[in-house]
């Protein structure tokens, strides 16, 4: 297959597409959130990872996860090979959208994830600067910047604002 210059591949329901490459702004908030999760993690118990994950078969889909937050104990006997994806979602994945998302892209790959077994999905959007947690049993709780996201465990005690995790410097 060819490189794709335009963007990066994704499969969705066993197609294969190109997804533009994400923005200046996306990968600033990336970055943020990613650093402020490996300052807050004891790091022998838990993964901080950008990964995909397998969250349908035949046709296959592959959700690339921006932060994901694996305990040891989550993918315990479930060693794969490098070239695998996860088959089991994290505790916590944290999502940034980017100019080239649109609301039903979103709340699809929010949907796989949940129903793989991810514990909370965090929607943070950088030119809304708002955030949307999600729970698999629960209503989403919208977020402004002025509030505050409560977090679980590793990272409860933790409760930045949403422009702390929207922020695209130190």
């Amino acid at each position: 297959m060819e490189d794709p210059r335009n963007g990066r591949w994704t499969l969705t329901r066993g197609m294969l597409t190109v997804q533009p490459w994400p923005g200046l702004l996306h990968g600033a908030v990336h970055g943020r959130v990613l650093s402020q999760l490996i300052e807050r993690v004891d790091l022998a118990q838990w993964r901080v990872l950008n990964v995909g994950c397998m969250t349908h078969r035949d046709p296959d889909t592959v959700r690339q996860i921006e932060v994901a937050l694996y305990s040891y104990e989550r993918v315990r006997g479930r060693r794969c090979p490098v070239t695998d994806y996860p088959t089991i979602g994290p505790e916590l994945a944290f999502e940034v959208v980017d100019v080239a998302d649109t609301p039903h892209s979103v709340l699809e790959k929010v949907d796989d994830l949940l129903a793989v077994g991810t514990d909370r999905v965090v929607v943070l959007n950088p030119l809304r600067r708002t955030a949307v947690l999600y729970h698999p049993d629960d209503e989403p709780t919208f977020l402004r910047e002025q509030d505050r996201l409560a977090l679980p465990a590793p990272l409860d005690g933790w409760t930045p604002t949403v422009a702390e995790l929207l922020s695209e410097g130190n």
